[in-house]
């Protein structure tokens, strides 16, 4: 099926099954959800997600988009950098949130390609970004095969960054414009 969507002030065509993209802004009934997830599936990953969830509120240097189904049930949860950040490579569009809802029961469902083929959508419009980067955890081994078979390497390797003993991956790939 193909729909139009409206993000911002940019329409795209996008062939999808039943789902979308949506922009969250604070307050909302998508930013209730947002923060009861963020807090289940992030906190215990890296830690508690409060300060984040109040960087996305005032929605000042960072993007909260969703994908819910028809009937509105959340699936997916990007946030991203509204601009390109120089931290680990040069002009990149920066992921600071990337999961699936209830990945168990949603794995292999194209869900997460559809949430990377919004990031390629931003990175496409905005020539500035030359590079996009994301960090995973390594106690999420199925998130770290899902960006190698979508074309990101390694960057860099942290430790102790977000958890004790837990090694984060910056995962990094370069856009061809």
């Amino acid at each position: 099926m193909k729909r139009l969507f409206y993000l911002g002030l940019i329409f795209f065509s996008s062939t999808i099954f039943s789902e979308e993209m949506v922009s969250v802004k604070y307050p909302s009934a998508y930013f209730d959800q947002v923060d009861i997830c963020f807090h289940k599936v992030l906190d215990p990953l890296y830690g508690d997600q409060t300060i984040a969830l109040e960087k996305i509120a005032k929605g000042t240097d960072r993007v909260c988009e969703v994908l819910v189904s028809q009937d509105n049930k959340l699936l997916g949860i990007l946030v991203y950098k509204n601009y390109p950040t120089q931290e680990y490579v040069n002009n990149a569009l920066e992921i600071k949130t990337f999961f699936i809802v209830d990945s168990k029961q949603n794995s292999g469902k194209g869900l997460g390609t559809q949430l990377l083929n919004r990031v390629f959508f931003v990175v496409k419009e905005n020539p500035a970004f030359q590079n996009i980067v994301v960090t995973v955890s390594e106690e999420k081994p199925e998130v770290c095969a899902f960006f190698v078979k979508k074309g990101f390497h390694v960057y860099k390797t942290m430790s102790d960054k977000y958890k004790k003993g837990i090694h984060e991956y910056i995962f990094c790939k370069s856009v061809e414009q």
